[in-house]
């Protein structure tokens, strides 16, 4: 690892556009361009300019995520709201490193406990595609169907086989 004075030094050489190779050479250093590319990059950090965003963009960005829309449409309204051109390549870049995505994995524990208790009430004749949205609509959590689809094989695997069946009236 560097010194700080040297990361300074480096950083301060780097932003009066000196190339990598004039920087080794002037502070001789002991390793070769590559190395001295990722330590500038690790000391950039979060402050590279693709990735620098305000707090409001991302909630907002986060929100409109959660929502359901596509990167084109998340694209449109940023352009209309922010006044911001992204590229797709670039918003998915965003988007994954301040870990933004269209489902979340929750506790199976807790997929299953929800399920008991719509299986329980009104929902207990809904197949695991309707289970996964009414559990998106009544509790506003996105979670993938796979995970609803298991919990409902575990709480009631008799319903799953019932409805499994094609082309048989199911009456409870």
């Amino acid at each position: 690892m560097l010194a700080e004075e040297t990361l300074e030094e480096i950083i301060r050489l780097k932003a009066e556009k000196h190339t990598c190779q004039q920087i080794i050479n002037q502070l001789d250093l002991p390793f070769g361009v590559r190395q001295l590319q990722r330590y500038i990059k690790e000391e950039r950090g979060d402050r590279d300019s693709a990735f620098h965003r305000s707090s409001a963009w991302i909630d907002r960005v986060q929100v409109l995520v959660r929502q359901g829309m596509t990167c084109k449409q998340l694209i449109t309204v940023l352009r209309i709201e922010y006044n911001e051109t992204i590229s797709e390549k670039t918003l998915r870049r965003v988007l994954n490193r301040h870990e933004i995505f269209k489902t979340e994995r929750i506790s199976q524990d807790l997929v299953q406990e929800l399920v008991s208790k719509e299986i329980c009430g009104p929902g207990k004749r809904l197949g695991y595609r309707l289970m996964h949205n009414h559990l998106k609509n009544a509790y506003n959590i996105n979670l993938p169907r796979d995970q609803v689809m298991i919990a409902q094989k575990v709480v009631d695997p008799e319903g799953v086989e019932l409805r499994s069946r094609k082309g048989t009236c199911i009456f409870y």
